[in-house]
């Protein structure tokens, strides 16, 4: 099922390019002030099928988020470090399925230094590797596990997050802006098929 969100983002959406093979679809938007309506500032996109596949997700987030400052205090910034701690979060929830023990104690360790460090070690364990956006080679950091791999860029206006599991290598990933396609990526039920 196709998904109109009212009120289209007003920033690019990044998503992988077809080297990653399967369904490309919409994973999940936040808007402010309220689900149902207000501004879009964050959009995920899947590739790949998550009930009989390898799946990567892609998410975009404004740098700039878009409620005002007499609610919420000064103007809020959403960054690289916060792209760094989402990318994180995601790569302890996927340890969790390959190795539960060491390898997520070590991910919940670096969540916690990185929340505790303000500007200094973020990337502890990252590698600043060229991926392919939009055609031109541009620097992304990188986070490599044994059995799974996350990424963090930020790019004009937005910052872009992506993970998965080695069942999608990392060397696939190309970077296209897919926000004129929005209209015809699907909604995945919540079983994961169509």
């Amino acid at each position: 099922m196709a998904v109109n969100l009212p009120g289209a983002p007003a920033f690019p959406v990044y998503g992988l390019s077809d080297r990653v093979e399967g369904l490309r679809w919409l994973c999940t938007w936040q808007r402010w002030p309220t689900l149902e309506a207000g501004v879009v500032w964050q959009l995920c996109i899947g590739h790949g099928d998550p009930s009989q596949g390898p799946y990567a997700l892609v998410t975009t987030t404004l740098k700039q988020l878009p409620w005002p400052e007499s609610e919420h205090g000064p103007a809020v910034q959403s960054g690289l470090d916060h792209a760094v701690s989402n990318a994180i979060s995601n790569l302890v929830s996927l340890s969790c399925r390959s190795d539960p023990d060491e390898e997520h104690r070590t991910l919940l360790a670096e969540l916690e230094r990185f929340t505790e460090v303000d500007g200094v070690g973020h990337f502890d364990g990252w590698e600043l590797e060229d991926v392919p956006i939009e055609g031109v080679r541009q620097g992304v950091h990188l986070r490599r596990l044994p059995k799974a791999w996350a990424f963090a860029a930020e790019l004009a206006g937005v910052v872009v997050t992506g993970w998965s599991t080695d069942d999608i290598p990392f060397e696939l990933v190309e970077l296209i802006d897919l926000s004129e396609d929005i209209a015809s990526i699907e909604l995945l039920p919540p079983n994961g098929t169509r």
